[in-house]
């Protein structure tokens, strides 16, 4: 047997567990208009090599997320302070059944931000709060 399905075996096997090593808290759930969906803000920490994001997830009623946000995922630019971990406050509110509002401070660095998800239109606007 040579070393490289070993090593491609344990490579699978080590990234199917990183995901699993992560943490959700959820911060606050805003149930849509219809109530059939909802969009959660939750925190998202993967141990300590790493710094907790703020993700935001649509999602039938009632359930809560166990995978990163599907919508949106931001960091807190921590500029020269490091110990800062917590990710950045950000706002969630309905227009409609199918339109969404998230608002998050400037100092947000954005990896994930999209504009439609199973019907649901999403705008983004920064909020007034600073961080």
């Amino acid at each position: 047997m040579t070393r490289q399905p070993i090593l491609l075996a344990v490579l699978t096997l080590l990234t199917g567990c990183l995901d699993d090593m992560c943490g959700n808290r959820v911060l606050d759930t805003v149930a849509s208009p219809d109530w059939r969906q909802a969009a959660v803000i939750f925190e998202r920490d993967c141990g300590a090599t790493t710094r907790a994001s703020t993700q935001v997830s649509i999602l039938p009623a009632g359930e809560v997320p166990s995978e990163a946000g599907n919508v949106f995922v931001a960091e807190t630019d921590t500029g020269s302070d490091p110990s800062r971990t917590r990710g950045p406050g950000v706002e969630v509110a309905w227009l409609g059944p199918n339109q969404l509002r998230i608002r998050y401070p400037r100092s947000a660095t954005i990896f994930k931000r999209l504009e439609e998800r199973v019907g649901v239109q999403i705008t983004y606007g920064l909020s007034d709060a600073g961080d």
